[in-house]
């Protein structure tokens, strides 16, 4: 979230519109495309001149995003205590966008989607066309995903599918399913594993100077 603190009047409204507007910007269908608001300036809005060290502090353990002065940069200081605001939307581009493929698969089709192996593919190639824009629009990444987390399907498909794609779709048999999933046409879960690619915020540089 953001605080906007000692801004008072019109400015009040201005600078949480502002953030929601450069945030609420990117194009997810394109490559790269996907944002941070750390750092990043509000256009017509003044840093908080009230902003101090404390308040800071406090706004980082809690959660709260600032507009500071950075010796003479004015720009948000985001926090992650709540998660990355960008990280929350990016979450939220991707539920809707596979629930839209999803639908326009089983809508769109002009005769039917079988409850077979073959129906369930085209089910998770659809799905896959989403991931696929995740990682060009550079919300997920391919890497190695992360101990601890979420293991299913075949453990060494989903560590290569991750390393090599950035995601791994899975879902159980159709011949898994009882007679009444048959009948009420409900078809295995399908599941995901996704590779966020993060953003840098901070980095250290250590110097080694030998003469």
């Amino acid at each position: 979230g953001i605080r906007d603190i000692g801004v008072t009047g019109v400015q009040t409204c201005a600078l949480p519109i502002c953030y929601a507007a450069r945030e609420l910007s990117v194009n997810f269908n394109g490559s790269n495309t996907v944002i941070t608001m750390n750092l990043k300036q509000l256009a017509n809005i003044p840093a908080d001149a009230t902003l101090t060290p404390t308040i800071y502090a406090a706004a980082q353990l809690a959660g709260v995003d600032v507009y500071a002065n950075v010796s003479s940069f004015t720009c948000l200081l985001t926090s992650g205590a709540n998660n990355w605001t960008d990280q929350v939307y990016n979450q939220f581009w991707l539920q809707f966008a596979l629930q839209t493929a999803a639908f326009n698969l089983l809508a769109g089709t002009g005769t039917k989607i079988p409850l077979t192996e073959i129906g369930m593919n085209a089910l998770k190639n659809v799905l896959n066309q989403v991931l696929a824009q995740g990682v060009n629009n550079g919300f997920m990444t391919p890497g190695v995903w992360p101990v601890g987390a979420t293991i299913f399907g075949n453990t060494q498909d989903l560590y290569r599918n991750v390393a090599d794609a950035g995601y791994y779709t899975y879902s159980l048999p159709v011949s898994g399913l009882t007679q009444g999933q048959l009948q009420a046409r409900t078809a295995p879960p399908i599941q995901i594993a996704a590779l966020a690619a993060g953003a840098i915020h901070k980095v250290s540089i250590l110097v080694n100077i030998a003469l």
